[in-house]
Parts: C-alpha cells; sequence; structure tokens
C-alpha cells in the first residue's frame, strides 16, 4: 500500500506521545494527592451498594439530607469498580491509560497541520500544562471525549457538512460522567454559526448543525438530574468562594510555568508568522484562554482545546511541503506493534508494582489511622482537603470537596473557624457538637486550640489530630489501622 511519510510520522509521533504520558502519570509523580479522589470513590461505592444515584448528602455530619448533585456519578462507578478490582494501581493505570490517550489524540491532529518538530514541541507542552491536572478524578475520564468532541466537529466544518449525528449520542456518556459537557454543548454554537455565515447552502447548513444541536442538547438531558444538569456548571461557577480553593484560584507564573509558556509561545507564533484566526474560531480561542486565566482548574482545557484550535491557522502560516510518498513496510508494522506491546508491559507493571504514597502524597492517612474508636464517631472539625480521606475510612466529616454542596455560607464560616476567629469557631463548634479536630499543622487553629487546653491526640507532618479537654483516651496505646489504607502507607 502507498502511503505518505506523514502517516507513518502521525502514528509513530502519536504512540511516542502515549508512552512518554502515560509513563509519567503512572510512575514519576504523586497521582494519589488529590483528596477529592477518596469521596467520588466512596460515592461510586456507595451508588453501586445502594442502586440509585444519590440526591442528598450521604456522607458528612454537618449536612447530612441536604441536596446534593451528584453530577459525575457515571464516572464515579467506573472509578469504584476500577478499585474494587484493582486496587489503587489499577485506578492509577486508569488515569494514566486516559492521559496518554488524550496525548496520544492530541499530537495525531496537530501532525496533520504542524511539522514534526512543531507538533512535538506542541505536545510536550500540554502534555506539561496536564500534569498538575492529572488526577485519579472523573475530569480525566471524559478527557479523550472532550477532544475527540472538538477534532469532529472541525472535521465537520472542513468537509462542509454537519457533524454526525452519533457523535451527539455520545453526549449521554458525556452529560453523566462530568459537567464539562456543558462546554461540549457551547463549542457547537460557533461552529454551527460559523457554517451558516459561509457562502453556499446556508438553510442545509442551518439545518444540519441546528439538528445536531438540538440532539446534542436533548442528549444531556438524560441524566438522573435533567434540566437540573445543564444549570449546575454554572451555579458551581458562580460561588462567591471558589477563589478560596487552590484548584479554583487564578494561576500565577510560579505555579503554572508551563501554562505561561505554552500561550507565550503561541502568541509569539502567531505574531511571527501573521496568523490569522477565523473569527469565531478566535472567540472560541479566547473563552478557553478566559477559563485559564479564571481557574486553573481550566489550564489544561485550554492547553488542548486552545491548541487543537491554533494548529490549522498555525499550519496555513507556514511554508508548503510536498510530502513524499512510499510504500508501507514491514518494519512500519512492527512499529506499531512493538508501541502496543510496550503499553501493555507498562500497564501490566503499574497493577502489579504496589503503588507509593510518594513525597508529594500529602493526604492524612497515618494521623486517621490513629484516631482512637471512641473519637471515630464523635463530630470532627477538619481541614477542606482531608474531608475526602475522611469519607474513604468511614469518618462523616465536617467539610469535604464538594464545596457546591455546602455552599457559600457554609464554606465561609469553615474558613473563618480554621483561621482561628474566636466568634465563629466557639458557634461552629457549639452548634456542630466538635469534639475533635484534624488539622494540618501550619493551621492557625492548631495552636489556638492547644492553648484552650485541647489535647493533642497524634501529629505528624501532614496532620494533627485534637480533641476536646475532657477527652480521656481508653486505651492510650492503641492505634486503630484501616484496612484499605495501609496498602499506600509506604
Amino acid at each position: 500500500m502507498i502511503v505518505r511519510i506523514r502517516d507513518h510520522e502521525r502514528l509513530s509521533l502519536s504512540l511516542l506521545a502515549f508512552l512518554a504520558v502515560f509513563f509519567l502519570t503512572a510512575f514519576l509523580r504523586p497521582i494519589l494527592g488529590d483528596a477529592d479522589s477518596w469521596w467520588h470513590l466512596a460515592a461510586g461505592k456507595w451508588i453501586l451498594a445502594n442502586q440509585q444515584v444519590p440526591t442528598v448528602d450521604p456522607f458528612s455530619h454537618s449536612r447530612p439530607g441536604a441536596p446534593w448533585h451528584a453530577q459525575e456519578w457515571l464516572s464515579e462507578v467506573a472509578m469504584w469498580m476500577t478499585y474494587a478490582n484493582w486496587g489503587w494501581e489499577g485506578l492509577i493505570g486508569l488515569a494514566a491509560l486516559l492521559a496518554g490517550a488524550a496525548a496520544a489524540i492530541f499530537c495525531y491532529h496537530v501532525r496533520r497541520f504542524l511539522p514534526p518538530v512543531a507538533a512535538i514541541a506542541l505536545t510536550v507542552l500540554v502534555a506539561l500544562c496536564l500534569m498538575p491536572s492529572a488526577w485519579v478524578r472523573p475530569h480525566m475520564m471524559v478527557l479523550p471525549i472532550l477532544l475527540l468532541w472538538l477534532i469532529r466537529l472541525l472535521a465537520a466544518r472542513e468537509e462542509g457538512r454537519a457533524p454526525p449525528l452519533p457523535l451527539a449520542a455520545l453526549m449521554i456518556l458525556w452529560a453523566n460522567m462530568h459537567a464539562s459537557f456543558l462546554l461540549g454543548l457551547v463549542m457547537i454554537v460557533p461552529l454551527a454559526l460559523e457554517a451558516v455565515a459561509e457562502p453556499g447552502d446556508r438553510r442545509s447548513a442551518m439545518i444540519g448543525w441546528g439538528f445536531f444541536a438540538l440532539v446534542s442538547l436533548a442528549a444531556s438531558l438524560v441524566t438522573p438530574f435533567g434540566i437540573e444538569g445543564l444549570v449546575y456548571p454554572l451555579q458551581v461557577s458562580a460561588m462567591e468562594t471558589l477563589h478560596s480553593i487552590v484548584e479554583w484560584k487564578p494561576p500565577t507564573l510560579a505555579d503554572s510555568p508551563y501554562f505561561f509558556l505554552l500561550l507565550f509561545g503561541l502568541l509569539l507564533a502567531f505574531i511571527l508568522l501573521g496568523v490569522r484566526f477565523r473569527p469565531l474560531r478566535a472567540l472560541l480561542f479566547l473563552l478557553f484562554l478566559y477559563m485559564a486565566f479564571s481557574h486553573r482548574r481550566h489550564i489544561f482545557v485550554f492547553a488542548f482545546l486552545g491548541s487543537l484550535l491554533a494548529a490549522e491557522p498555525l499550519g496555513r502560516a507556514l511554508p508548503k511541503r510536498e510530502e513524499p510518498k512510499r510504500e508501507e513496510s514491514a518494519l512500519d508494522r512492527g512499529f506499531a506493534l512493538m508501541m502496543a506491546a510496550s503499553v501493555l508491559i507498562l500497564l501490566a507493571a503499574r497493577i502489579l508494582i504496589p503503588a507509593s504514597a510518594g513525597p508529594g502524597h500529602s493526604q492524612p492517612l497515618a494521623a486517621i489511622a490513629a484516631v482512637p474508636p471512641e473519637l471515630r464517631t464523635k463530630a470532627v472539625f477538619n481541614h477542606y482537603n482531608f474531608g475526602g480521606p475522611l469519607i474513604f475510612s468511614g469518618i462523616r466529616p465536617f467539610i469535604d470537596g464538594r464545596a457546591d454542596m455546602y455552599g457559600d455560607a457554609f464554606v465561609k464560616d469553615y474558613i473563618a473557624a480554621e483561621g482561628a476567629d474566636p466568634a465563629v469557631q466557639a458557634r461552629l463548634f457549639r452548634d456542630y457538637g466538635i469534639r475533635w479536630t484534624i488539622l494540618p499543622p501550619r493551621s492557625p487553629l492548631v495552636p489556638y486550640l492547644a492553648a484552650r487546653g485541647w489535647r493533642r491526640v497524634y501529629a505528624d507532618d501532614r496532620a494533627v489530630v485534637q480533641a476536646n479537654p475532657a477527652f480521656r483516651r481508653t486505651n492510650p496505646t492503641e492505634v486503630r489501622r484501616i484496612a484499605a489504607l495501609p496498602k499506600i502507607l509506604s
């Protein structure tokens, strides 16, 4: 078979991107360091055990029965099933597979427009932008969907037709896995307007794209939440206290250097090459950029989607080169088989090699395991990032990563109390009957409570457990170990 050399390069580079990102994600970073992974797992377990999607909070002691929108329920079920069968190692392998697949899809697409060096450089920068967000969490479950969605929309525009309706059916899966489905719906609008604005059969374009948009919208409503599922992401984004959560803070050069390197690189290329965006695509690019500048958690969205949009106009601005052709060889097929075998070997290694907490792992697992039995059932005041591990270990937290469920007023009170505001701390501890705390050593509340007679039960470099002055340990030597946790305490 006669093929273009570029086709071989596309496949080879995408496979190499897959392997590199898989290895980096699976073995070289503390992927278990995110607190939300733990309550997502607990939610998946609860859903399977109860055979329903929760509509009220089943976990906390401070908001029992409060309305809870479990938007990511299908991802949580998949996460729990993976954990139940293959443990943390399987979960890390799953996240690494998804990250690698996203890198491969991206590289394969941009190589259509860019020469090898540019495609490699862009893929490397995009992958580095993903790494701070490459946790075992639902957004990783839909990352390949996010990329394929935009690629297929752009392909439909390139072919001068409406997107295929089977693509709209993908929205059913997406809407039950992660709130980013709303961004998928938004992406349809500028590309549909672009199709209608172009000379030609505008009526046909309006009908085709309009029907696809309506079917996609209808598919997004096939969830346990219906129309509320569309409103939920907007409600979360409008919360006043979001910027108190690290991943919802705006990026800075110090904490997000690769984002700024990617952005400056793209802007420099635009200027030097005289790149011209189509107007509506430029608006979409700016939307992704706005999201990234608003919240760190959206940096990888801009990195992938913004770069996908930029690849085609960048390619048009570069000098054109004739692509040589040659016969497909056994060497080409052998390379592809070797890459596929390498993926299977790395995945098997990830599952077989015990997962280590690593130096970047910050969860208070040892502190939770050391909490005396007589305290475990009592009301706790915990650090925001400790809520997930507490839920996973069967302890009802005061607060956890579901800030949208707790609401702005509650989160503000929590922030004030942990900041050792005397009035708020006294009110919350009284109203919720707090008997013990688990907080980072740097928390202002730790010395504040110690000065008021609270007893230190346990302390390490990650957490301090303190108990009400009236607490008396029934068995001072007992340290309870939680069966689900020791595996990653190395």
